[in-house]
């Protein structure tokens, strides 16, 4: 049975909860031992002595326009690109605080013990300046396309390198939006967009026209090459039938002629009206 002491003791103790470090910070010692990591287990308040939890895995802030993702009103960043057009974007990151009790201490004495505020405060000026110095060499145009990837890079590389000393690991920045433009700018890259796909598909079908014209091209000098190559074919047959023609070849028909009249011979001769035999003519042509 716990003793009314014990009682009294354990009443006001706290604990440390998993996933979180405490950083005890006294008021009344010296600057050399101001500081300290209550690591696992449990602590007691002190009226001298200030204690912030302090996660240990990692966490995530996001800066945004609206009410129902970050804080309730517009945390999200307006920066410029090459042109100076202002564009306006969400932007999440996330961070972890370095393990050792060292870089705990050294990220207090730094920036302060309340890591929410570093958040929300300085880490989030540092993304906007860095979002500034990195979009200067891109068009809004870009930024809003293929630069997109680019600028984020530049981006979390400028802020890691910040902090990272200080025992704040910046591991990842991420774009929760789309690059919000002006409405005049919008507008112009709009019409502009919509142009460029009109002349694509204009491109398009005048490379189908050219494409059927070409086909029916080809189609018709096929067709005019058969022709003509069909014409000297014909022509070809004639000039060999003409030149087969010799006396010769007269002299074999006049043969088949006869033979094929005799074949159909009766052994009678043909009789006239005045009696008497004909005797069978001589077909052959003159010689």
């Amino acid at each position: 049975m716990m003793t009314p002491l014990l009682t009294l003791l354990t009443a006001g103790c706290q604990t440390v909860t998993p996933g979180n470090v405490v950083l005890a910070v006294s008021a009344t010692a010296p600057e050399e031992s101001r500081y300290s990591v209550i690591r696992g287990g449990r602590y007691w308040p002190s009226p001298n002595v200030d204690h912030y939890d302090i996660p240990t895995t990692e966490q995530r802030a996001v800066w945004a326009r609206s009410v129902t993702e970050g804080e309730a009103a517009d945390e999200s960043i307006t920066f410029a690109g090459l042109d100076g057009q202002p564009v306006n974007v969400d932007i999440g990151v996330a961070y972890i605080v370095a393990p050792t009790d060292e870089a705990i201490v050294g990220l207090a004495k730094k920036y302060g013990p309340r890591l929410d505020q570093v958040i929300d405060g300085r880490v989030r000026d540092s993304v906007r300046n860095a979002l500034n110095l990195c979009a200067g060499v891109y068009s809004v145009e870009q930024l809003y396309g293929e630069k997109k990837g680019a600028l984020m890079e530049c981006v979390r590389d400028k802020v890691h390198g910040e902090y990272e000393a200080n025992g704040l690991l910046v591991e990842r920045l991420t774009l929760n939006s789309e690059i919000r433009l002006p409405p005049k700018v919008a507008a112009a890259m709009e019409a502009r967009i919509t142009a460029s796909a009109e002349a694509d598909q204009v491109r398009r079908e005048v490379e189908k026209v050219r494409a059927q014209g070409e086909k029916e091209v080809a189609a018709a000098q096929a067709s005019s090459e058969a022709l003509r190559l069909s014409a000297e074919a014909e022509a070809a047959a004639d000039r060999l039938r003409s030149e087969a023609i010799t006396p010769t070849t007269l002299r074999l028909k006049e043969l088949e002629v006869q033979a094929a009249y005799a074949a159909k011979w009766d052994g009678k001769l043909p009789v006239t009206t005045l009696g008497g035999g004909v005797p069978l003519l001589d077909l052959r042509l003159g010689e």
